[in-house]
């Protein structure tokens, strides 16, 4: 039977209420993020999530806690490896196949990773990973598509 604040639940059955409530908002803020074509599947930092959320009127409920408990804001020094701002890193990346392309460079191919790797230390600069110049060409086409 209810009590005076509503229907009585099981343990098992305000876990399952929970559940449906969670996903339904899941849902609600995957169709929210979707509606929006400049979004896609990337590498953005948990800072541009937030943001974006608290744009939205979306509330974070944890943010108050950590920010009590000395977890955020976030430490930029933990999240180096995350771009800072997609939106830049999408335009380096568009730069660079327009200036790939102007010199008839095949981003794709096989070995310019390492060619890459030699004219960046002739220019100065210094890139031991060549990994590193493999994953950044891969974004270029993502970036153009």
């Amino acid at each position: 039977m209810g009590g005076r604040n509503g229907p009585e639940y099981s343990g098992n059955e305000q876990k399952d209420i929970l559940l449906k409530k969670t996903e339904s908002l899941f849902l609600l803020l995957e169709e929210i993020w979707q509606s929006n074509p400049g979004h896609k599947e990337s590498c953005y930092p948990i800072q541009y999530y937030i943001d974006w959320a608290e744009r939205k009127g979306i509330e974070i409920p944890w943010k108050k806690w950590a920010t009590e408990n000395g977890y955020w804001p976030l430490d930029k020094s933990k999240n180096d490896n995350q771009p800072e701002n997609p939106k830049k890193i999408k335009t380096l990346l568009l730069m660079l196949a327009g200036a790939y392309k102007d010199a008839s460079i095949d981003w794709n191919a096989r070995s310019i990773a390492k060619k890459i790797q030699g004219t960046v230390d002739r220019a100065g600069g210094e890139i031991k990973d060549l990994q590193t110049i493999r994953d950044v060409l891969k974004e270029i086409d993502t970036a153009l598509n």
